[in-house]
């Protein structure tokens, strides 16, 4: 991830809500790790079908951004 000046986004706190529109019980959170500079990763074994991921990162100021994705699995 990179700011506006394309400098790389360094000790933010990522997760991911992820879940399932139509069934609660497989919702789960994942929590990112950060690799390089700007670089972040996590993992998780999803089923096939529709997910949703309320994404939230937290800049080492403070500073929070959301964004909600819906992706399909196949």
């Amino acid at each position: 991830m990179h700011d506006a000046a394309q400098e790389p986004i360094e000790d933010a706190i990522i997760t991911a809500r992820l879940g399932r529109p139509s069934f609660e019980a497989q919702d789960h959170t994942v929590q990112f790790a950060e690799g390089e500079a700007g670089t972040y990763a996590g993992s998780t074994d999803l089923a096939s079908g529709v997910w949703n991921a309320d994404v939230t990162v937290t800049g080492a100021g403070g500073d929070v951004w959301t964004r909600t994705l819906r992706f399909t699995v196949q």
